[in-house]
């Protein structure tokens, strides 16, 4: 995600879950999620920095980066989040989720949010795996073909997905211009394309 402007109003679960699976792709080992095991290597390091500044901003800076996935801050949910996350399934099509949480209590959200974090990173996953493909000579025509039916066929569930994990995160909707990230969250003032252009 490109911030190059100051003025630039930033939702800080947006820029955090592209930072993650970012990161995710160029360091899978998580355990090397740190900045003393990241700060050779810019593209990283940058994207690490980042994630912690977006969790600082969305007051979730107790917990570790390595446990993100697991959702612990998703405890102090109430029903009405649930109804909320039950109102955006149904506008996405994902009926099928929509009806299984009908009737249940805020209790199940922790395990909602891995369940859709999961999903979130499988589709990049998909994506990403054939990437590669799409320069490659003519006689790979049918994989190039499947990724992009696949692709197409997830992409309203992956932006459906993402929607409730923007507000699972981010239930107050905040908002942040760059230089205040900048200023109260510790956010890099970098441009990450430039620095991967620069790695590379």
């Amino acid at each position: 995600m490109k911030t190059d402007s100051v003025n630039e109003l930033l939702n800080p679960a947006e820029v955090l879950l592209s930072d993650y699976l970012s990161l995710r792709r160029i360091q899978p080992n998580r355990s090397e999620w740190h900045s003393l095991s990241l700060e050779g290597n810019p593209p990283r390091y940058y994207r690490f920095r980042r994630i912690v500044s977006c969790l600082m901003a969305l007051d979730l800076d107790f917990i570790a980066v390595e446990d993100f996935e697991k959702g612990p801050f998703i405890r102090k949910f109430s029903n009405s989040d649930l109804a909320k996350v039950e109102q955006i399934l149904n506008e996405g099509f994902l009926i099928e989720f929509g009806t299984f949480i009908d009737e249940r209590n805020s209790a199940i959200l922790p395990d909602l949010f891995v369940l859709f974090f999961k999903l979130y990173k499988n589709l990049d996953d998909l994506k990403n795996t054939f990437s590669s493909l799409i320069e490659a000579p003519t006689h790979f025509w049918i994989p190039i073909i499947t990724k992009e039916q696949v692709v197409n066929k997830y992409a309203d569930q992956e932006k459906t997905i993402e929607r409730i994990l923007v507000y699972l995160l981010n239930r107050e909707e905040k908002v942040f211009s760059k230089s205040e990230m900048i200023q109260k969250f510790d956010f890099p003032d970098v441009d990450l394309d430039d620095i991967d252009m620069e790695w590379v």
